[in-house]
């Protein structure tokens, strides 16, 4: 474990009282994390539709729709109230996701090229999801995201401050 000599002294001046914190540090770059991811999710399965099911009607395509608020829960969502729990090994949950949509993205690409798919449909939100994923996997490994993980899991976890 990393020893961050400014988050112990801030953590303890928190756990006597003598700071209150409204804006932990590194919640900016989590925030625009959690909105890339989910703007990614949304992307991804909207033009993934577009290619698998072109002809579909419109409540296949909201039932569709509807299941990527369960990845989106799952891989997203929930990750990320693990680790403002202070349980930080949870984050890499979404750091895997942002990663299989990065390749899936580019295959998906890649099938849509074969077929006859209007570009506006699918090739941009495609290539907007890879770019997006890419942001989300620097995101990921900035030192920004990194402090604010060890932020709540020394918050969180009062033997790991000693």
């Amino acid at each position: 474990m990393e020893k961050h000599p400014y988050l112990t002294e801030l953590i303890n001046e928190i756990k006597q009282g003598k700071r209150i914190v409204l804006f932990p540090p590194g919640m900016m770059i989590f925030i625009a994390f959690i909105m890339l991811m989910i703007a990614n999710t949304v992307l991804f399965f909207g033009s993934s539709l577009s290619i698998f099911l072109p002809d579909a009607e419109t409540p296949v395509k909201a039932t569709s729709q509807l299941a990527s608020l369960l990845v989106l829960f799952v891989f997203v969502i929930l990750p990320a109230l693990m680790v403002l729990s202070g349980k930080k090994h949870f984050s890499i949950i979404s750091f895997y996701y942002a990663l299989a949509l990065t390749v899936l993205s580019a295959i998906i690409l890649l099938l849509g090229f074969t077929q006859v798919v209007s570009l506006f449909n699918t090739t941009l939100p495609l290539l907007a999801c890879i770019a997006i994923s890419i942001t989300c996997l620097y995101i990921y490994n900035s030192a920004s995201y990194r402090l604010l993980k060890e932020f709540y899991y020394l918050l969180k976890n009062p033997e790991a401050n000693t």
